[in-house]
């Protein structure tokens, strides 16, 4: 997911996160979100580390 400067701090992000989360909550076979980022980008590593734990870092 990419959110555009512009619309960051808003929500959409985090309620895309939500929304993805609830679902595979509800679907029998998930259990688990794995989410990956390009640390290169502005602010991602920080929303990811808000939103989740930490299961592996390979750098």
């Amino acid at each position: 997911m990419y959110v555009r400067p512009d619309h960051r701090r808003h929500g959409p992000a985090r309620a895309m996160v939500r929304t993805a989360c609830e679902f595979a909550a509800g679907v029998p076979g998930y259990d688990a979100v794995h989410l990956h980022t390009n640390v290169d980008i502005p602010g991602a590593e920080a929303f990811w580390r808000s939103m989740a734990h930490e299961v592996c870092d390979a750098r």
